[in-house]
């Protein structure tokens, strides 16, 4: 299968490097064949990683404002159309909300499906971490274009199986994925490079690795 991924972060950010390249790396050595198109702020390129040929950079907007994003959704829908005609894709795999919505639009244009890779509620995180309230118009928009993008994708990708349940049994959701493939995909670790030890101490360890602050419930962890 030929594959464009999209996603709105650089291929050089941990993020990248540890959620997305090992997955695309699997899937090519599967037989498939993937053209990643990223978001670049600067990074430096993760050699051997991932092939240079198959990468291509979109650069975003400075700013959190809409009209950044706008701009951002307009950039990458430039690249990956064109990416996508000259690779005769057969399917656009968007990472997150503004990605979907690239992937949207290029599939009514090209008449290609594309996967909502959504992860969580985009919307809800931000009310909950307090940026947005449930009646600012940001949010509310946000809610509409999530209905759109989840009416319009051939499949859904999330992390958890309660966020799965969530779209199959809240009414607000279900109009819109009754018909869907939705399938779980959690984060994982690459076994690779990271091996637990035969044996274990009776004290235990904990271990925090990823972002903090906004959502991440501090007190609690």
């Amino acid at each position: 299968m030929r594959i464009v991924y999209v996603t709105h972060n650089g291929i050089g950010t941990a993020l990248v490097r540890s959620q997305v390249l090992p997955y695309l790396r699997l899937l090519a050595a599967a037989g498939h064949e993937i053209d990643l198109v990223t978001f670049e702020r600067g990074d430096a390129y993760p050699e051997g990683e991932f092939p240079r040929d198959r990468w291509h950079a979109a650069y975003p907007r400075v700013g959190r404002s809409l009209l950044a994003k706008i701009a951002d959704i307009l950039s990458g829908v430039w690249v990956v159309a064109r990416i996508a005609r000259r690779r005769r894709a057969q399917v656009l795999h968007a990472r997150s909300y503004l990605p979907a919505a690239i992937c949207w639009v290029v599939g009514l244009a090209l008449r290609l499906p594309y996967v909502f890779d959504m992860r969580g509620f985009l919307g809800e995180e931000y009310v909950d971490a307090g940026t947005w309230a449930p009646d600012d118009l940001r949010y509310r928009a946000l809610r509409l274009a999530e209905r759109r993008l989840l009416r319009g994708a051939a499949a859904i990708v999330v992390l958890t199986p309660a966020a799965a349940r969530r779209l199959r049994s809240e009414p607000r959701y279900v109009r819109d994925t009754r018909s869907k493939d939705i399938t779980v995909i959690p984060c994982a670790v690459d076994l690779d490079r990271f091996r637990p030890p035969s044996s274990r101490s009776s004290i235990p360890t904990l271990v925090y690795s990823g972002s903090l602050g906004m959502w991440y419930l501090l007190d609690e962890m």
